[in-house]
């Protein structure tokens, strides 16, 4: 009679909620990759509209360019503090789901070294 593992059906549920987790990990990883590509650009442009704004300080720009410029540099520190409050959310959502991944890994590897050890038993 050939080894049967009891919880054999246990160990490929466990398999397939480590498989879940880890594309879930993967999603969340992609996620930070976009947020922190936004942030850098949104960074760059606001560093951008100084940089104009300090150039155009000694020429002749009317009140009114001036005045819609630094009301558009206000706007974008604006989004700025939001997209790094939404990539500090994004990794920490990523930190979640990696513990999740390592709490699922614990229990198949837990599972794993029960069928081995009753392996051994029954041979």
């Amino acid at each position: 009679m050939p080894f049967r593992f009891r919880l054999a059906k246990v160990m490929r549920h466990r398999q397939h909620v480590v498989d879940h987790r880890s594309r879930e990990v993967a999603e969340a990883g992609r996620e930070v990759r976009r947020r922190t590509e936004c942030v850098a650009m949104i960074h760059e442009d606001v560093r951008l509209l100084q940089e104009e704004g300090l150039a155009a300080a000694g020429t002749g720009v009317r009140p009114a360019e001036r005045q819609a410029r630094a009301d558009w540099l206000m706007h974008m520190r604006k989004l700025l503090a939001a997209a790094e409050d939404a990539l500090r959310a994004a990794e920490r959502e990523l930190e979640t789901r990696r513990a999740a991944l390592t709490a699922a890994w614990r229990d198949m590897e837990v599972l794993r070294r029960l069928e081995d050890r009753q392996r051994e038993a029954w041979a």
